[in-house]
């Protein structure tokens, strides 16, 4: 079997069934679907095993409310795949052909681990949005890993989650990658630990996801106090570059956490003002984060925080992010959209 595809399922029932059809609809059918139910508690548990009574490619577990990490990792373990893509159960694959496209660019490539466009989509408003811009061929092609990893960290094209990229299962086993169980802010640890066990990353400009953004009750749309926090010990972790002796992607890595700092100043400029107060402590206590990083395009991050305070910087990021939103919102109405 080529594909399994990985898909937690916790009380989105509303949304499940574009999801799965947007699965089953695939011209590709050397494939499986895991869904894993989180001890979902509005009929999805249910919806799961009429799929899978349905169709025998879809396989289901079923386990007490533990979180999408937990999920992932018991749909990895149980996964037959030689490769692996994970789904959050509100988004879709937009591109029918996406599987048959993946398997013959992974053949050609040989590649351990693919990385693909997303769109984001905004249902409250049916506003889609496009995250990033054409990879360098120049340099993937060359399946140098350092200067591939080099790049990816220096133009900030990692992957946005981990519904971004097909990845070997092989390459998880042999290395003893799991999500973090336990904590939120997880999919940044699972994805930095994937990239640098990779030997031969590859990409490709196609947008093969769309991103469900504005439902209530997401995790975007929920982020709090203790996500702000597993975020901050992510970071934390990563800015020491464990089990990494090369000094450029040591750089890299400190620089990467420091932009997890930066993302934690603009979570918390959207903070309530009862949350606020104890969000500035916690970024109080990581600031080390941020001043360790060797980028010069964190100056200006490091002199708003040194000159103005915690509070105002994240207010402001707050704002530049809110416009870089619209922004995007605007390029991509320009271009056209996919009908969801």
């Amino acid at each position: 079997m080529f594909f399994s595809i990985i898909v937690p399922v916790y009380c989105t029932e509303s949304f499940l069934r574009q999801c799965v059809r947007s699965v089953l609809d695939q011209s590709y059918t050397d494939f499986e679907l895991i869904l894993v139910d989180d001890g979902s508690t509005d009929g999805s548990s249910e919806l799961c095993d009429a799929c899978a009574a349905a169709d025998p490619r879809i396989r289901v577990i079923h386990q007490t409310n533990q979180g999408a990490s937990s999920a992932r990792n018991a749909g990895i373990r149980l996964a037959r795949g030689r490769y692996l893509l994970l789904a959050d159960s509100d988004d879709y694959y937009p591109n029918k052909t996406m599987l048959a496209e993946l398997a013959n660019l992974i053949t050609e490539k040989n590649a351990d681990l693919l990385l693909f466009e997303i769109e984001a989509w905004d249902q409250r408003n049916n506003r889609f949005r496009l995250r990033y811009g054409p990879y360098k061929y120049a340099i993937l092609d060359q399946f140098d890993h350092r200067a591939t990893l080099e790049y990816l960290f220096s133009q900030q094209r990692l992957p946005a989650g981990v519904y971004s990229l097909c990845v070997k299962k092989s390459l998880l086993t042999e290395n003893g990658i799991s999500f973090i169980e336990g904590i939120r802010s997880e999919d940044y640890d699972w994805i930095l630990s994937v990239l640098l066990s990779s030997k031969r990353i590859y990409a490709t400009d196609h947008v093969y996801y769309v991103y469900r953004e504005g439902r209530a009750g997401s995790v975007t749309q929920s982020i709090d106090l203790q996500h702000l926090h597993d975020l901050l010990e992510v970071a934390k972790r990563w800015s020491s570059a464990p089990g990494v002796a090369d000094p450029v992607l040591r750089d890299c890595l400190r620089n990467y956490a420091a932009y997890l700092f930066t993302t934690a100043l603009v979570v918390t400029g959207g903070f309530s003002p009862a949350n606020r107060h104890q969000a500035v402590g916690l970024l109080r206590d990581y600031r080390s984060i941020l001043q360790g990083a060797p980028s010069p395009g964190l100056r200006f991050v490091r002199l708003s925080v040194r000159i103005l305070g915690i509070l105002p910087t994240a207010w402001l990021l707050q704002r530049f992010y809110r416009l870089k939103l619209r922004k995007e919102y605007k390029k991509t109405a320009e271009t056209g959209a996919p009908t969801p």
